[in-house]
């Protein structure tokens, strides 16, 4: 089965979080869908891929119909998705690996299936993959999809797979390329050897073998370079005009998809462009087409159709980058001269103003020309690198102001792309503004205590008091368990630490347990050796902050110091009230 495979790698799947737990309700399925969600998650079950939960964590489930009529299973990590920390790891480019395709003449493209499931989760993360159903709570012990991060942690395992091989590996597609069938068919060997290492299966319906074009990541590979997917182009072409601003969007999403085979895109959608710049995301307000819009449209569709062919770039030839620019758009094409001074492509780019309306002006006296912005109606010239810092100084020397109207006085004269960043860091180096105005401190943002995975793992506590003395007692211990906010009250007879200590043992951690963190302030009684050795003998941690980072048991002595008299029915009460994280009954949580 495969749950019962040793996976001979160490990359398992994180799931940091903060925050609470997230938990809906589980939704209701018909007795078709009900009997269908059975038969799978006992299928997944028997392979070790999911097993019964007793998490805090909950995510539902919906069912997606597939483009035959079938349906098929999949899980709504939304919510844990928005409280997921996202890993950095980058994932490759086709481009990365175009220098190795060079004089490569035979292409294979492998599939795999199933491969996610060779990652195990974290031990510690599984609880955050529970999803919630009408047959139980189950959760994975091995990756699945629709999680956060699952790209990066498949990418660093597909990395170690492929390592040393001559394969490009993007997630679970895996290019081969090579000079001759020979050298192919060793290749191919290798790649074969390695997956069954690591007891990953190819996808029999997708797997292309020893062909001279082949389709990748939707781009087609062929000795003599990488081109859009004819396909692809076929489609846009027959492409209807969008009746829609969300339409328009998408329609452009696709053309751009190809943005580095076109030439002078950016100026041949300029107007198109203009038709969704301000809108919202999804809007469905009506496009009005003019002669000029709809030329641009089919501009676009006739760019894709002569969409050129970029070629890899060859090792220790020459390159040189043809330039061009207009007052609102940039294109330069990157050529590399093979024999005969013919120029290959390699790569194609243009580019707006950002919103600038460039002009070359004159300078008197001189042969020289000054680019200068007019798009607000004033001439601002552009100010070239070497002259910015100069430039700086002489405006900052008049009156020393601070960095956001030192930035906002060269805007209304200058301009150049990083205007804030560049005096952001030339004021910090100001001497004078350094000796002469006063610099605030900065505070340390709020941070959150680390959420406990089970119950009575970590608690707060706090001394309140004196009070009006009742039969004796004047203080009382207040405790909240962290995880469930669970409270309970203990009357003392005083503060002392032994008082503390021995009200904390009895009253608490016999009927609960021991705790891994207690958190308190630091009033004397929590900081003396008596109950520095009490915790030390449980095996706790203890913590000491300022009462207001306790402010989970701060919050409730209002309330008692208001109904101290009626402490057994203010317990009653609050143990039926919700709480603020969730929506469960705090006498829910304790049990």
């Amino acid at each position: 089965m495969l749950g019962d495979v040793d996976t001979p790698h160490n990359v398992e799947h994180c799931i940091e979080t903060k925050g609470p737990p997230v938990f809906p309700k589980a939704r209701h399925l018909n007795p078709e869908k009900l009997q269908f969600l059975k038969q799978e998650f006992w299928t997944l079950m028997e392979q070790g891929i999911i097993r019964q939960s007793e998490s805090a964590f909950a995510s539902p489930i919906h069912f997606v119909k597939k483009p035959n009529g079938d349906s098929r299973i999949c899980r709504d990590f939304r919510k844990l998705k928005a409280v997921t920390i996202p890993d950095r790891y980058p994932l490759p480019h086709i481009q990365d690996f175009s220098h190795n395709l060079v004089d490569k003449i035979v292409f294979s493209k492998i599939d795999l299936v199933k491969a996610y499931h060779q990652i195990p989760i974290k031990t510690s993360d599984i609880p955050k993959t529970a999803v919630i159903t009408p047959i139980g709570l189950f959760e994975y012990t091995k990756m699945t999809f629709r999680l956060r991060n699952t790209a990066q942690s498949f990418q660093r395992f597909i990395e170690q797979v492929s390592r040393g091989l001559d394969c490009f590996a993007y997630l679970d597609d895996i290019l081969v390329a090579s000079e001759d069938l020979a050298k192919h068919k060793v290749d191919l060997e290798k790649v074969f050897q390695r997956l069954k290492d690591y007891n990953l299966k190819i996808n029999r319906d997708k797997y292309v073998f020893g062909q001279e074009k082949i389709q990748f990541l939707d781009f087609q590979m062929s000795p003599g370079g990488v081109s859009p997917l004819p396909d692809r182009v076929n489609a846009l072409k027959e492409y209807p005009l969008p009746k829609s601003v969300e339409e328009l969007r998408r329609f452009l999403a696709m053309i751009n998809f190809y943005h580095r085979f076109l030439k002078n895109a950016t100026g041949t959608q300029a107007c198109l462009h203009d038709l969704v710049k301000g809108k919202i995301k999804r809007d469905k307000t009506p496009i009005i087409w003019t002669d000029e819009t709809k030329e641009a449209f089919q501009a676009c569709k006739e760019l894709l159709k002569n969409a050129a062919m970029l070629a890899y770039p060859k090792h220790n030839i020459p390159l040189s980058l043809v330039t061009d620019a207009s007052e609102t758009v940039i294109g330069a094409v990157l050529q590399q001269h093979i024999e005969g001074g013919f120029g290959c492509r390699v790569a194609i780019s243009s580019k707006s103003g950002s919103g600038l309306e460039l002009k070359q002006l004159s300078l008197p006296s001189s042969k020289r020309l000054l680019y200068c912005d007019i798009s607000t109606g004033k001439v601002r010239p552009y100010v070239p690198e070497t002259f910015r810092r100069r430039v700086s100084e002489m405006l900052h020397g008049l009156s020393h102001p601070g960095v956001k109207a030192m930035a906002n006085m060269i805007k209304q004269r200058f301009v150049w792309k990083s205007v804030n960043k560049d005096v952001q860091e030339w004021c910090k180096f100001c001497i004078a503004c350094q000796k002469s105005k006063i610099h605030r401190y900065n505070k340390s943002p709020l941070g959150l205590f680390k959420l406990p995975n089970a119950r009575f793992n970590h608690v707060h506590i706090e001394v309140v008091g004196p009070l009006p003395s009742s039969k004796g007692y004047t203080f009382v211990l207040t405790c909240i368990d962290k995880f469930s906010r669970w409270p309970e009250v203990f009357p003392m007879c005083n503060q002392l630490a032994e008082t503390v200590a021995q009200t904390l043992y009895a009253d608490w951690i016999l009927r609960f347990g021991v705790p891994e963190i207690i958190t308190s302030d630091k009033g004397s009684n929590f900081e003396s050796n008596l109950f520095q050795a009490l915790t030390k003998f449980l095996g706790a941690s203890k913590t000491s902050f300022h009462p207001a980072a306790n402010g989970i048991v701060e919050r409730i002595h209002r309330q008692l110091k208001a109904a101290i008299k009626v402490l057994r029915q203010l317990q009653f009460v609050r143990g039926f009230a919700y709480r603020s994280a969730g929506d469960a009954r705090l006498y829910q949580g304790r049990y």
